[in-house]
């Protein structure tokens, strides 16, 4: 529960106050880390687990290898993955195969993860296939990821990700065309992409924003905010990656959230501000982030779909790696 808050602090004072915490408690430490970006400290803690005669079990290893994805440990997750068996005696599972894949696919090795799914002892499923179009849509690579989408929506026509991902990827190449028929083909399977939200916890209160809000009673200060940043947006350090007019970003509901963290906390740099959202962060709004915790001196932490994002002094702890 307090590694799903982005409460780290909080995990590892009841992990230090259990006697004897078994496989459960240790994997649950383990796969806190990993997610909050703390991937070496993940892993010295597996390492200390083992060193106490604590046997590691198929989700230990889940947790481990999130830990190797997420800070680009290619060469540590592959050596975990080939000693699970041999060494732990824990038979690795497709599910532990499909965390190899994102290793290598968000990596930008998207050649090494194909390769590695064709020669797995594995038939590839859905979800390896959505890892490896994640990572084609990270690092922007159309033509491995047509194919993704395509093996994607085969094995899972339901899974809007095979229609999305390829959107996204189309729009960036700007090719409108696909685009639209990609846009077609999920409507008429009536198919709806998940509608992104982020949000705040304010004084016990939930405050919800979605893409142009102009709802909340103090939209009027969240907007005056935001047009505080804009001028040092256009830096060289903090540059938007893309195109949209700077009126359009400010619309990002992750925008939107930090300003009414800024508002709330008023001027208080020693108050974090934690904003939760329920899709991946937006490569636009990471940038944001950044500079807003160099600018303002505050801590940002962004819970997304994939993991935290604790943002200090204008760096990341996914050190852009995500």
């Amino acid at each position: 529960m307090y590694s799903k808050c982005g409460c780290l602090d909080d995990v590892c004072a009841v992990f230090e106050s259990m006697d004897n915490p078994d496989i459960v408690a240790w994997t649950a430490f383990i796969s806190g880390h990993a997610y909050y970006g703390n991937a070496s400290e993940a892993l010295r803690l597996f390492e200390e687990m083992v060193s106490c005669g604590m046997k590691p079990n198929s989700v230990t290893f889940i947790a481990v290898l999130t830990a190797c994805s997420h800070a680009g440990m290619i060469e540590q997750g592959k050596r975990y993955l080939d000693t699970m068996l041999p060494k732990y005696n824990v038979a690795p599972t497709i599910n532990h195969y499909d965390c190899m894949i994102d290793i290598y696919s968000r990596a930008g090795l998207l050649d090494e993860a194909l390769k590695f799914m064709k020669n797995m002892p594995f038939e590839s499923d859905a979800m390896s296939w959505k890892c490896f179009l994640s990572g084609c849509w990270t690092h922007k690579n159309h033509e491995l990821g047509e194919i993704a989408g395509e093996e994607l929506r085969q094995l899972d026509p339901e899974d809007t990700a095979g229609y999305v991902l390829p959107f996204n990827l189309y729009t960036q190449a700007r090719r409108w065309e696909e685009a639209a028929k990609m846009m077609k083909l999920m409507n008429d399977k009536m198919l709806k992409k998940e509608l992104s939200c982020s949000w705040i916890r304010e004084k016990g209160k939930i405050h919800r924003f979605i893409v142009g809000d102009k709802h909340h009673p103090q939209t009027q200060d969240i907007y005056e905010k935001l047009k505080e940043f804009d001028d040092f947006m256009e830096g060289d350090v903090f540059q938007c990656s893309m195109t949209e007019r700077r009126e359009q970003l400010r619309d990002h509901i992750e925008r939107l959230a930090i300003a009414y963290g800024l508002i709330s906390v008023n001027g208080n740099a020693r108050s974090p501000i934690k904003v939760f959202k329920n899709l991946r962060a937006c490569p636009d709004c990471h940038e944001f982030a950044k500079h807003v915790s160099l600018v303002t001196g505050h801590e940002i932490i962004i819970r997304d779909s994939r993991r935290f994002h604790h943002f200090k002094k204008g760096k990341c702890s996914c050190n852009d790696y995500w």
